[in-house]
Protein backbone atom coordinates (compact mmCIF):
# COMPACT_ATOMS: atom_id res chain seq x y z
CA UNK A 1 0.00 0.00 0.00
CA UNK A 2 1.32 3.41 -0.90
CA UNK A 3 2.08 5.74 1.97
CA UNK A 4 -0.10 8.84 1.90
CA UNK A 5 1.20 11.86 3.75
CA UNK A 6 -0.44 15.24 3.75
CA UNK A 7 0.66 18.57 5.03
CA UNK A 8 -1.24 21.62 6.10
CA UNK A 9 0.78 24.74 6.57
CA UNK A 10 -0.98 27.61 8.20
CA UNK A 11 0.81 30.96 7.94
CA UNK A 12 -0.22 34.19 9.57
CA UNK A 13 0.60 37.13 7.32
CA UNK A 14 -0.30 40.78 6.96
CA UNK A 15 -3.85 42.07 7.19
CA UNK A 16 -6.07 41.14 4.26
CA UNK A 17 -9.63 40.13 3.58
CA UNK A 18 -10.65 36.52 4.00
CA UNK A 19 -10.11 34.35 0.90
CA UNK A 20 -12.20 31.39 -0.21
CA UNK A 21 -10.54 28.08 0.57
CA UNK A 22 -9.27 25.92 -2.27
CA UNK A 23 -10.02 22.18 -1.98
CA UNK A 24 -8.70 19.67 -4.49
CA UNK A 25 -11.64 17.87 -6.12
CA UNK A 26 -10.25 14.37 -5.55
CA UNK A 27 -9.72 15.18 -1.88
CA UNK A 28 -13.21 16.63 -1.53
CA UNK A 29 -14.70 13.49 -3.09
CA UNK A 30 -12.87 11.20 -0.67
CA UNK A 31 -10.55 9.70 -3.26
CA UNK A 32 -7.60 10.74 -1.08
CA UNK A 33 -7.93 9.36 2.44
CA UNK A 34 -6.11 9.88 5.72
CA UNK A 35 -6.61 8.44 9.20
CA UNK A 36 -4.03 10.12 11.48
CA UNK A 37 -2.60 13.63 11.83
CA UNK A 38 0.72 14.92 13.14
CA UNK A 39 0.49 18.51 14.39
CA UNK A 40 3.18 21.16 13.98
CA UNK A 41 2.49 24.52 15.62
CA UNK A 42 4.60 27.63 14.91
CA UNK A 43 3.25 30.44 17.10
CA UNK A 44 5.13 33.73 17.55
CA UNK A 45 4.12 36.70 19.68
CA UNK A 46 6.45 39.71 19.79
CA UNK A 47 5.75 42.87 21.73
CA UNK A 48 6.99 46.40 21.22
CA UNK A 49 8.10 48.62 24.10
CA UNK A 50 10.13 51.76 24.60
CA UNK A 51 13.39 49.88 24.11
CA UNK A 52 15.37 49.43 20.90
CA UNK A 53 14.48 45.75 20.47
CA UNK A 54 11.30 43.69 20.68
CA UNK A 55 10.28 41.48 23.60
CA UNK A 56 9.77 37.72 23.37
CA UNK A 57 7.97 36.04 26.29
CA UNK A 58 8.91 32.35 26.19
CA UNK A 59 6.26 31.18 28.67
CA UNK A 60 3.44 33.02 26.88
CA UNK A 61 4.43 31.65 23.48
CA UNK A 62 4.61 28.08 24.80
CA UNK A 63 1.20 28.49 26.43
CA UNK A 64 -0.36 29.67 23.16
CA UNK A 65 1.30 26.88 21.17
CA UNK A 66 -0.19 24.31 23.54
CA UNK A 67 -3.60 26.01 23.48
CA UNK A 68 -3.80 25.98 19.67
CA UNK A 69 -2.58 22.38 19.63
CA UNK A 70 -5.36 21.33 22.01
CA UNK A 71 -8.07 23.20 20.08
CA UNK A 72 -7.06 21.82 16.72
CA UNK A 73 -6.65 18.31 18.10
CA UNK A 74 -10.27 18.39 19.25
CA UNK A 75 -11.55 19.83 15.97
CA UNK A 76 -9.73 17.18 13.97
CA UNK A 77 -10.91 14.38 16.23
CA UNK A 78 -14.45 15.66 15.73
CA UNK A 79 -13.85 15.24 11.99
CA UNK A 80 -12.89 11.60 12.58
CA UNK A 81 -9.09 11.85 12.51
CA UNK A 82 -6.69 10.38 15.05
CA UNK A 83 -3.91 12.55 16.49
CA UNK A 84 -0.46 10.96 16.55
CA UNK A 85 1.53 11.03 19.82
CA UNK A 86 4.17 13.15 18.09
CA UNK A 87 4.42 16.92 17.80
CA UNK A 88 6.64 19.81 16.72
CA UNK A 89 6.13 23.25 18.30
CA UNK A 90 8.18 26.30 17.37
CA UNK A 91 8.32 30.09 17.50
CA UNK A 92 9.82 32.37 14.85
CA UNK A 93 10.39 29.69 12.22
CA UNK A 94 9.83 32.15 9.34
CA UNK A 95 11.35 35.24 10.91
CA UNK A 96 14.59 36.85 9.80
CA UNK A 97 17.40 34.94 11.60
CA UNK A 98 19.26 38.24 12.02
CA UNK A 99 16.49 39.63 14.22
CA UNK A 100 17.51 40.17 17.86
CA UNK A 101 14.95 40.28 20.68
CA UNK A 102 14.90 40.52 24.44
CA UNK A 103 14.15 37.17 26.06
CA UNK A 104 11.69 36.94 28.96
CA UNK A 105 11.18 33.75 31.00
CA UNK A 106 9.28 33.38 34.27
CA UNK A 107 8.41 37.08 33.86
CA UNK A 108 12.08 38.00 34.14
CA UNK A 109 14.39 39.49 31.52
CA UNK A 110 17.12 37.03 30.65
CA UNK A 111 20.74 38.21 30.35
CA UNK A 112 21.19 37.38 26.65
CA UNK A 113 19.31 38.40 23.51
CA UNK A 114 18.01 35.61 21.23
CA UNK A 115 17.31 35.24 17.50
CA UNK A 116 14.85 33.12 15.45
CA UNK A 117 13.83 30.42 15.71
CA UNK A 118 13.15 31.24 19.36
CA UNK A 119 11.64 27.90 20.41
CA UNK A 120 11.87 24.38 18.95
CA UNK A 121 10.12 21.62 20.93
CA UNK A 122 9.46 18.16 19.60
CA UNK A 123 8.02 14.84 20.79
CA UNK A 124 8.70 11.57 19.00
CA UNK A 125 10.45 13.15 15.99
CA UNK A 126 13.99 12.49 14.80
CA UNK A 127 16.39 15.21 13.68
CA UNK A 128 15.70 14.17 10.10
CA UNK A 129 11.94 14.48 10.61
CA UNK A 130 12.36 17.98 12.02
CA UNK A 131 14.70 19.08 9.23
CA UNK A 132 12.40 17.80 6.50
CA UNK A 133 9.28 19.40 8.00
CA UNK A 134 11.12 22.70 8.50
CA UNK A 135 12.37 22.71 4.92
CA UNK A 136 8.86 21.98 3.68
CA UNK A 137 7.59 25.10 5.45
CA UNK A 138 10.26 27.17 3.68
CA UNK A 139 9.43 25.55 0.35
CA UNK A 140 5.70 26.22 0.61
CA UNK A 141 6.17 29.77 1.79
CA UNK A 142 8.43 30.45 -1.18
CA UNK A 143 6.06 29.10 -3.84
CA UNK A 144 2.48 30.06 -2.88
CA UNK A 145 1.49 33.64 -2.02
CA UNK A 146 -1.57 35.10 -0.30
CA UNK A 147 -3.45 35.23 -3.63
CA UNK A 148 -4.55 31.64 -3.24
CA UNK A 149 -6.54 31.06 -6.44
CA UNK A 150 -3.99 32.84 -8.64
CA UNK A 151 -1.01 30.94 -7.29
CA UNK A 152 -2.07 27.30 -7.26
CA UNK A 153 -0.20 26.87 -10.55
CA UNK A 154 3.03 28.19 -9.00
CA UNK A 155 3.08 25.41 -6.44
CA UNK A 156 2.91 22.74 -9.16
CA UNK A 157 6.58 23.36 -9.87
CA UNK A 158 7.44 22.39 -6.26
CA UNK A 159 5.40 19.19 -5.99
CA UNK A 160 8.33 16.86 -6.63
CA UNK A 161 10.47 18.57 -3.99
CA UNK A 162 7.64 18.46 -1.43
CA UNK A 163 7.21 14.74 -2.03
CA UNK A 164 10.95 14.18 -1.62
CA UNK A 165 11.07 16.07 1.68
CA UNK A 166 8.21 14.10 3.24
CA UNK A 167 9.19 10.68 1.90
CA UNK A 168 11.59 10.10 4.82
CA UNK A 169 9.44 11.51 7.63
CA UNK A 170 8.77 8.66 10.06
CA UNK A 171 4.96 8.56 10.30
CA UNK A 172 2.40 5.81 9.57
CA UNK A 173 0.57 5.25 6.32
CA UNK A 174 -2.42 7.51 5.63
CA UNK A 175 -1.03 10.21 7.90
CA UNK A 176 -1.53 13.97 7.66
CA UNK A 177 0.72 16.68 9.03
CA UNK A 178 -1.01 19.85 10.16
CA UNK A 179 1.44 22.74 10.31
CA UNK A 180 0.27 26.04 11.80
CA UNK A 181 2.38 29.18 11.74
CA UNK A 182 0.55 31.87 13.71
CA UNK A 183 2.23 35.25 14.09
CA UNK A 184 0.78 37.61 16.69
CA UNK A 185 2.99 40.73 16.68
CA UNK A 186 2.23 43.89 18.59
CA UNK A 187 4.78 45.97 16.79
CA UNK A 188 5.15 49.50 15.45
CA UNK A 189 5.44 49.98 11.68
CA UNK A 190 9.06 51.11 11.98
CA UNK A 191 10.21 48.00 13.83
CA UNK A 192 8.23 45.78 11.46
CA UNK A 193 10.65 46.62 8.64
CA UNK A 194 13.27 44.17 9.87
CA UNK A 195 11.02 41.57 11.46
CA UNK A 196 8.86 39.83 8.94
CA UNK A 197 11.25 38.74 6.23
CA UNK A 198 13.52 35.72 6.20
CA UNK A 199 16.80 36.39 4.40
CA UNK A 200 16.68 34.80 0.96
CA UNK A 201 20.27 33.60 1.20
CA UNK A 202 19.68 31.72 4.45
CA UNK A 203 16.85 29.62 3.04
CA UNK A 204 17.61 29.49 -0.69
CA UNK A 205 18.65 25.86 -0.57
CA UNK A 206 15.33 24.85 1.00
CA UNK A 207 13.20 26.86 -1.41
CA UNK A 208 14.99 26.16 -4.66
CA UNK A 209 16.36 29.70 -4.74
CA UNK A 210 12.96 31.34 -4.22
CA UNK A 211 12.61 34.25 -1.84
CA UNK A 212 11.15 33.13 1.46
CA UNK A 213 9.40 35.58 3.76
CA UNK A 214 6.40 36.45 5.88
CA UNK A 215 5.15 40.01 6.33
CA UNK A 216 3.52 41.07 9.61
CA UNK A 217 2.89 44.76 9.02
CA UNK A 218 1.18 46.80 11.74
CA UNK A 219 0.86 43.79 14.02
CA UNK A 220 -2.32 42.47 12.40
CA UNK A 221 -2.76 38.68 12.66
CA UNK A 222 -3.91 36.63 9.71
CA UNK A 223 -3.71 33.01 8.65
CA UNK A 224 -2.50 31.01 5.66
CA UNK A 225 -2.89 27.24 5.24
CA UNK A 226 -1.81 24.45 2.90
CA UNK A 227 -2.62 20.75 2.60
CA UNK A 228 -0.15 18.71 0.52
CA UNK A 229 -0.10 15.05 -0.52
CA UNK A 230 3.52 14.10 0.11
CA UNK A 231 3.36 10.99 -2.04
CA UNK A 232 2.64 13.07 -5.15
CA UNK A 233 3.44 16.54 -3.76
CA UNK A 234 0.00 17.72 -4.92
CA UNK A 235 -1.67 20.65 -3.17
CA UNK A 236 -5.01 19.40 -1.80
CA UNK A 237 -6.21 22.38 0.25
CA UNK A 238 -5.20 25.95 0.92
CA UNK A 239 -6.81 28.90 2.65
CA UNK A 240 -6.08 32.45 3.79
CA UNK A 241 -7.88 34.73 6.24
CA UNK A 242 -7.01 37.97 8.01
CA UNK A 243 -8.18 36.51 11.31
CA UNK A 244 -9.86 33.33 12.42
CA UNK A 245 -10.90 31.10 15.30
CA UNK A 246 -9.80 27.59 16.22
CA UNK A 247 -12.51 27.23 18.88
CA UNK A 248 -15.34 25.57 16.96
CA UNK A 249 -15.85 23.75 13.70
CA UNK A 250 -18.28 26.24 12.15
CA UNK A 251 -16.01 29.29 12.40
CA UNK A 252 -12.72 27.43 12.21
CA UNK A 253 -10.15 28.20 9.54
CA UNK A 254 -9.93 24.47 8.80
CA UNK A 255 -13.69 23.92 8.44
CA UNK A 256 -13.34 23.19 4.70
CA UNK A 257 -10.96 20.28 5.25
CA UNK A 258 -13.10 17.22 4.41
CA UNK A 259 -14.11 15.06 7.34
CA UNK A 260 -12.65 11.57 7.61
CA UNK A 261 -16.15 10.44 8.56
CA UNK A 262 -17.30 11.24 5.01
CA UNK A 263 -15.34 8.36 3.50
CA UNK A 264 -15.21 5.81 6.31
Amino acid sequence: MKKLIFVIVLFVLSSCATKKAYVNQNFAEGKVQIEHILLLIDYTSLKDDIGKVLDFDEDYNIKQQDRIYARLSQLLQNKGYGILPKSFKTSGLLYNPDLIVEHYKNKELQPNHISPPFIMRSIGLSDNDINQLTNLVYLLNGTVSRKVADNIHKYRFATEEAARLLATVDIPEKTAVLIITANRPKVSAIKNIGIGLLSAAAMASASGGAFVGVSTLHGTPSNFGYFVDATSGQLLWTNYASSTSFKNSKSSFIKDIPSAKDYK
